[in-house]
């Protein structure tokens, strides 16, 4: 039975409640203010009452003094039940407060988070390459090796001389370090808490992130061996491609989120079942506080250049406001020279390229978890999965070992490019794989646009020469404009325009293409909320050099090189690879001193060079083309510019062990750089500073110092011997460097050896001996 409702006329229910109290609370300071009087009072009418006078004479002073009680206590009860009031209030709330955190300690909220972000790492997305419920990211890591690059500051990152002793000496000239050895070190070396993690595209920078939050958020690191000492953490994986446009709006007066903010609001919702509760307030802001919190954010060179600045400043920002937690970044060598505020991070990792025993176990790996997913009850039947599974793995290993294919020994270093090797061995298990990275990307296109759709028994969208020639106009079109992203509004418009050039079925809508491209090809991915780019820039660059090739016959685009050579040089290699006749092309590279260019487009190439330009290149004039390529360097040595001819020597050599602008020399590649450019460097350093600086001048000062060489380490003393003499240390400090002919003997070139700088110098000097004893 329901009650009838109040009538119109009766008052709420909260007002007649707090008239009930108002009037409760009269009638307490009534009976504390009175009862004095009233007793007083009655006996004193009663004595009167009975002429009992002196009794009533004795009594009077009494009333008297109730009396005057009565009115002071009005105003005295009345001033401390205001205050008790607000006391109350004040050790209420206190007592909530402890109350919720207790609730929140009991519903462990840390716990609902991790699961969320455990779903978001599960499987191995790499690169547009995901393979759903086949793939898992636990079964196919292969651990990504570092090395120590020092700590950062200044252009191009390169190290400050007087923090050498700051950094952990058991790290130095290791080039098998694990990303657990460094986070082992984050309590006693505050360095290793502001880490950048720099490799170039396709080395597996996000997927090692992705790999240390699984690694957290599924308590591995807590129950296993292979992580003990490290400290448990709460893993935040923030990609910046995805919310740069968060932390640093186009509205240059707004202010972006701070970090617990952009976790609770931004980051929580996103991941898989994160919309579905609420964290505490404040959980993400003490998270932080406490330094319980592994902040680790993904692919800085994404960050378009104008956030750049912006985004910086942000992180630095929140690195300042939460010091006790640790920050990791990641990001290719080119973008993170554009970082602003470098000395916040104080070390730098670089991520090694895989070695044999590496790009072996991947391969194993990932069959034995193809095999077992293809299966019915392939856990009861393991040895049969991994009989199968390695019989496929050892195909693929021996095409790859063969000495006739370092070509394809060079591509498995890089785990990207590993990964497509092995999709496309799957579908053609028995097949031989492509010895040019161009006849590579095609089979891979063939494949993500045709036989692995068929495969899958899903219906192609197009013909595949239709669909890769629409995907070769939009690279050409991204490419001209240098951009590597496009708006899904833009991608509509062009794939609009795109089907009805190619006179497509009405059926096959824009928005349709764009899912089946996604969702079944994968050659293009969405990175951030409405925005679209190839699944890996090689795809763009190749797509726009078929594109180039037979739409003009690449006219006009060798002089793309001297307008943007970054941006169009993978381009022009991919386009040369394609030529029936490349000489010519070749050729005007040449001649548009582009010689490092030209080897490289020579080597990726299969068709016939011409021997009058090979021996260009290789043999009879070889000193002709090492005059072009050292050109800059004479030229700044002979106008006494010693800092730029420091610079260019290190980008000379950086680019012949196949490294870009920003990376750092590990011992092996210098213990085994080349004779030749190492001497023509040297000679050059000797001619236009009369004998003062040159690798031969620091190698024999290194050895009148004590060292040997053997490309070992010798030790501080006859190392800080050494500085002392070429000026590098003076009066127990690090000077650094500096560009003049004052500077004392030996004192140059000086960038080529910075990162781990001690173990350079030996490596370098081993080196030039055997070149020249």
């Amino acid at each position: 039975m329901t009650s009838s409702p109040p009538g119109p006329n009766a008052p709420p229910t909260q007002n007649k409640s707090n008239l009930d109290n108002q009037w409760g609370q009269k009638i307490l300071y009534a009976m504390l203010r009175f009862t004095p009087l009233g007793g007083s009072g009655l006996a004193l009418v009663s004595f009167f009452k009975d002429q009992e006078w002196a009794q009533a004479v004795l009594m009077f002073p009494f009333a008297v003094v109730a009396a005057i009680w009565a009115g002071y206590s009005k105003a005295f009860l009345e001033e401390v039940g205001k205050q008790s009031e607000d006391r109350g209030k004040d050790h209420a709330s206190g007592f909530m407060k402890r109350v919720d955190r207790v609730f929140v300690t009991l519903a462990k909220p840390e716990s609902k988070y991790l699961e969320c972000q455990r779903r978001d790492c599960v499987y191995n997305d790499i690169e547009g390459y995901e393979q759903r419920n086949v793939l898992l990211l636990r079964d196919v890591f292969v651990p990504l090796k570092l090395t120590q690059g020092g700590l950062e500051s200044g252009p191009m990152g390169s190290r400050r001389l007087e923090e050498l002793d700051k950094l952990d000496h058991q790290f130095f000239g290791r080039d098998d370090l694990t990303i657990w050895d460094l986070l082992r070190q984050v309590r006693k070396r505050p360095a290793y808490a502001r880490l950048v993690i720099q490799a170039n595209g396709g080395f597996g920078k996000t997927t090692l992130l992705r790999h240390i939050t699984y690694s957290y958020a599924t308590k591995r690191v807590e129950k296993l061996e292979q992580f003990k000492g490290v400290p448990k953490l709460v893993p935040v994986l923030l990609y910046l491609r995805k919310w740069r446009s968060v932390i640093a709006p186009e509205d240059t007066e707004a202010v972006g989120p701070d970090l617990p903010e952009l976790i609770t609001k931004y980051h929580l919702p996103e991941l898989p079942g994160g919309d579905s509760f609420q964290m505490p307030g404040g959980w993400a802001k003490e998270l932080l506080t406490k330094g319980n919190a592994l902040v680790l954010l993904d692919g800085f060179d994404e960050v378009a250049e104008s956030q750049r600045n912006q985004v910086s400043q942000w992180i630095n920002s929140q690195m300042r406001k939460y010091p006790k937690s640790v920050f990791m970044l990641t990001s290719r060598p080119g973008g993170y020279q554009h970082y602003q505020g470098k000395d916040s991070f104080k070390s730098t990792v670089f991520v090694q390229p895989f070695k044999k025993d590496q790009w072996k176990s991947f391969i194993r790996q990932w069959y034995v978890c193809q095999e077992r997913a293809r299966r019915v009850n392939s856990e009861e039947n393991l040895t049969t999965v991994k009989a199968e599974a390695n019989k496929k793995a050892n195909q693929l290993i021996k095409q790859i070992d063969a000495p006739e294919r370092s070509d394809l020994a060079d591509m498995v270093t890089n785990p990207l490019l590993l990964n497509m090797i092995t999709t496309w061995h799957q579908f053609r298990p028995g097949g031989k794989l492509p010895r040019y990275r161009a006849e590579l990307y095609q089979s891979i296109c063939e494949l993500q646009l045709g036989s692995r759709p068929e495969a899958k028994q899903v219906e192609l969208i197009l013909p595949v020469k239709e669909s890769q020639r629409i995907l070769q106009w939009l690279a050409l079109k991204m490419q001209t404009r240098e951009v590597t992203q496009v708006s899904e509004t833009g991608l509509l418009n062009f794939f609009a325009e795109a089907l009805k050039g190619l006179d497509c079925p009405e059926t096959i809508k824009p928005d349709r293409f764009l899912a089946w491209m996604c969702q079944v090809s994968e050659l293009l991915v969405e990175r951030n909320t409405q925005e679209y780019e190839f699944s890996h820039r090689s795809f763009q660059s190749y797509l726009a050099a078929v594109e180039i090739g037979q739409r003009s016959k690449g006219k006009g685009l060798l002089d793309q090189w001297n307008k943007k050579q970054d941006w169009w040089h993978e381009t022009i290699i991919l386009y040369v690879a394609q030529l029936d006749n490349p000489n010519p092309a070749i050729q005007g590279l040449v001649d548009r001193k582009a010689v490092d260019l030209a080897y490289k487009c020579v080597q990726e190439t299969s068709k016939r060079i011409d021997p009058k330009l090979q021996s260009v290149l290789n043999s009879s004039v070889k000193a002709q083309v090492q005059d072009l390529r050292f050109e800059a360097l004479e030229n700044y040595l002979k106008t006494g510019d010693l800092e730029q001819a420091d610079q260019e020597t290190y980008r000379l050599m950086i680019k012949t062990v196949g490294k870009e602008e920003g990376d750092y020399f590990t011992e092996e590649e210098l213990l085994n750089f080349p004779c030749e450019e190492l001497l023509r460097i040297d000679d050059l350093w000797l001619k236009y500073s009369n004998g003062k600086f040159g690798f031969s001048v620091q190698k024999q000062i290194y050895v009148e110092c004590g060292a040997k060489l053997d490309g070992k380490y010798p030790g501080q003393k006859i190392y800080y011997r050494f500085c002392y003499r070429i000026g590098w240390r003076n009066n127990s400090s690090w000077v650094g460097v500096t560009y003049g002919t004052q500077s004392p003997t030996g004192h140059l070139p000086y960038f080529v050896l910075r990162g781990h700088l001690h173990l350079r110098v030996s490596s370098l000097a081993s080196r030039f001996a055997n070149c020249k004893p």
